[in-house]
């Protein structure tokens, strides 16, 4: 099978990545007057996600499905038997030290009590739309992934905690201008392995593709999601913005310079050159 031209200069060691399985556990009210809860199990961890409220879940091992992974993970952490999982999304995480591919559940269905088994949580909280929010306004989530995956339950908030909808279009941009800021990324330590200069020509020359593919597409992303996108998903598009556009002067200077046409044309006869 040949490459893609677009994946010739990713590092194998990108894809050694860890997979995990989260859920949505939501307890959905008899009466109509009621409101929808949802589970969340607070880490004992000792890193930023220290004493911060999470989904349950754990990672998958080798060998396990996810929904088997995830089912155990439940039972092993809080006590519960999940009976009925469906699946909402899947969360990439490969720009980081740690890579993992996280893929998030739904469940409205299960046995027993939530309890806290493990010496990874300190308890479970079932928590009401408006509780999320302030925990989210508290900076007491452990993921911002967490604003948006409860989106599955009406839940969306605005920076001043009122509810609003997610353009799916502005989604769907996000996304494309992130991964092609990966592949951008990616490419970039590959090109001192390449062993012809013009192997490493056209390298550069496709990295700078994908880094102004990623920018007119951030910028687009923002015009259209701006006033109604969390604080925390700004910040990483401004972080983003900077970093690709750190990478595009780097990667000019690496490239050859062309000669400007209007300094070396010579001038028609009978004509001065201004």
């Amino acid at each position: 099978m040949t490459a893609s031209p677009e994946h010739d200069f990713i590092p194998a060691a990108r894809f050694k990545v860890t997979v995990s399985a989260h859920v949505l556990i939501v307890d959905r009210p008899v009466k109509p007057e009621d409101r929808v809860k949802l589970l969340l199990a607070k880490l004992a961890y000792t890193d930023h996600r220290a004493n911060k409220w999470s989904f349950p879940g754990g990672f998958v091992d080798q060998g396990e499905g996810l929904e088997g992974a995830l089912k155990r993970e439940v039972s092993e952490e809080i006590g519960l038997e999940l009976l009925q999982c469906r699946y909402l999304e899947t969360v990439p995480l490969l720009l980081v030290e740690s890579p993992n591919i996280g893929f998030i559940f739904l469940c409205d269905s299960w046995n027993g009590t939530p309890q806290v088994r493990s010496r990874e949580i300190l308890e479970t909280c079932w928590v009401d739309e408006e509780t999320f929010w302030r925990l989210d306004r508290e900076g007491q989530l452990a993921y911002p992934q967490m604003r948006t995956q409860t989106g599955c339950l009406g839940w969306q908030a605005r920076p001043d905690g009122l509810p609003v909808a997610v353009d799916a279009q502005s989604r769907c941009i996000w996304g494309k201008a992130l991964v092609t800021v990966f592949l951008a990324l990616a490419a970039v330590p590959g090109l001192a392995a390449e062993p012809e200069e013009k192997g490493r020509e056209e390298a550069l020359g496709q990295a700078k593709d994908h880094l102004m593919d990623a920018m007119r597409s951030l910028g687009k992303a923002g015009r259209l999601t701006y006033e109604s996108q969390v604080p925390a998903l700004k910040e990483k598009a401004e972080e983003a913005i900077k970093e690709t556009q750190r990478l595009i002067e780097e990667l000019e200077e690496r490239l050859p310079r062309q000669p400007d046409k209007k300094e070396t044309e010579t001038p028609p006869r009978g004509m001065t050159q201004i």
